[in-house]
């Protein structure tokens, strides 16, 4: 199957979905369907069902991948992802750029460690600006990942939309 195929495959079955909830339950009835096929090995048809069904599985996974923002790592991070952070993501990206640190160190191409370290100089610059955070505020990094998903998706479902800001409201 070429590369445009799968993807009209996977545009396609995306419109059967109105929201992430859907795609989710989907997902799980067919890993169900899977876990339940696998004890049938002695079926004559085994591999080609089988096969089908992992491809089905994909193609949802997929299809999940469209409805969920994807999150800018650590070691890909600007001063404007930075400044979007809370405390508490400030902190956990601090832990993860200091483990790319130590994992790069003694590379002999040193421009990943010389990154992670300017990288990790912004975040502890940035943490001493900003204070743990109470239950009743939203991040803005949740509203970028948002902003994100509208940007990158064509025709964003009306209900996408209103799930995750309720879910931002929660």
């Amino acid at each position: 199957m070429e590369k445009n195929d799968k993807l009209a495959k996977i545009l396609e079955e995306s419109k059967k979905f109105t929201s992430l909830v859907e795609v989710e339950k989907s997902l799980r009835s067919l890993q169900s369907k899977k876990c339940r096929f696998l004890k049938q090995k002695e079926r004559k048809d085994y591999s080609t069902k089988l096969t089908k069904i992992l491809q089905d599985i994909q193609i949802l996974v997929e299809v999940k991948k469209l409805y969920t923002p994807e999150k800018t790592k650590v070691t890909k991070f600007c001063q404007k992802d930075i400044e979007l952070l809370n405390f508490a993501e400030t902190v956990k990206a601090i832990k993860s750029i200091q483990s790319k640190k130590c994992n790069c160190q003694y590379m002999t191409d040193k421009t990943d460690f010389v990154n992670a370290c300017e990288i990790e100089r912004m975040l502890l610059e940035h943490k001493k600006s900003v204070l743990p955070i109470n239950a009743n505020s939203v991040e803005k990094s949740k509203i970028q990942d948002l902003v994100k998903l509208v940007e990158d998706t064509n025709d964003v479902d009306k209900n996408l939309i209103i799930q995750k800001l309720s879910e931002l409201l929660k």
